[in-house]
């Protein structure tokens, strides 16, 4: 701790340029946390789409397919319409067996298509959705402001430390 140093060589103190926009641009483009903010504003985007979509009027080719097992014993109960005999067909005769071979067999299948037509009126849901949806977009894009904001004053507050260093080297 006594000992008397004594430099043989002068230290180099050559002063570096910090090109401050470049260096934020350099921040701006590699931090993680702006691609995400940027996915979250992409992701919000959407979700304004989404929400405009519900909002306008809806038309649905909609359609489906079954297949029946059916089966069964004739009802005793059961009255003639108009005089005419009560017939039950010969593949509907039987129990359990022969409702799961009519199923296997499709004796008895079902197909249906349809046209669904959905007009939005009022929809105060859909709406208030919307708004909030964009709010959620307005946010994102704020935070994404902040977070640059915040990026380009530590680059700032590092290149002001760095000419301090140097100043206090010289």
């Amino acid at each position: 701790w006594d000992a008397d140093l004594r430099l043989t060589d002068a230290p180099d103190a050559g002063r570096l340029r910090v090109d401050i926009g470049a260096a934020i641009a350099d921040a701006l483009r590699m931090r993680p946390e702006i691609a995400e903010a940027r996915a979250l504003i992409a992701q919000q985007d959407i979700a304004v789409t989404l929400a405009r979509d519900a909002v306008k009027p809806r038309l649905d080719l909609v359609g489906g397919y079954a297949m029946r097992g059916l089966a069964g014993s004739r009802n005793s109960g059961a009255v003639s319409i108009g005089g005419l005999p009560v017939v039950m067909p010969a593949s509907l005769e039987g129990g359990s067996p022969t409702s799961w071979q009519n199923l296997v067999t499709q004796t008895f299948p079902d197909a249906t298509v349809g046209v669904a037509f959905e007009l939005p009126l009022g929809s105060r849901a859909a709406r208030g959705e919307l708004g909030a949806a964009a709010a959620q977009q307005r946010q994102a894009a704020l935070a994404l402001a902040q977070t640059e904001e915040r990026i380009a004053v530590d680059v700032r507050n590092a290149a002001t430390a760095l000419e301090t260093a140097a100043g206090r080297i010289d």
